[in-house]
């Protein structure tokens, strides 16, 4: 079953939430922070850069067996094949 990216993101704030922490979405892509970074509650500071939201899912228990991230198209690519990006050796780091 595929899980909205919205979804997932709120499922991870409310895992977070007991931490202090906060999973935020960058307008733009910046090199320090990436899409999605987690925040720290309190002082707002970074406390995870370059997060990967289906890795950061599974590290939090949020992502059952069975449910994936649904991949979003977007405007302006329908019909069209996007390509993966390749891997990298980190999912996330901290700031």
């Amino acid at each position: 079953m595929n899980i909205s990216e919205r979804a997932l993101i709120k499922r991870i704030n409310r895992k977070l939430a007991h931490e202090g922490e906060v999973l935020r979405t960058a307008r733009s892509y910046t090199v320090e922070l990436g899409w999605y970074y987690v925040i720290d509650g309190v002082t707002s500071f970074p406390v995870t850069c370059q997060c990967d939201l289906e890795y950061l899912a599974l590290e939090l228990g949020v992502l059952h067996a069975g449910e994936a991230l649904e991949k979003e198209v977007p405007m302006g690519f329908k019909g069209t094949t996007l390509k993966k990006a390749p891997a990298t050796n980190h999912q996330a780091f901290h700031c």
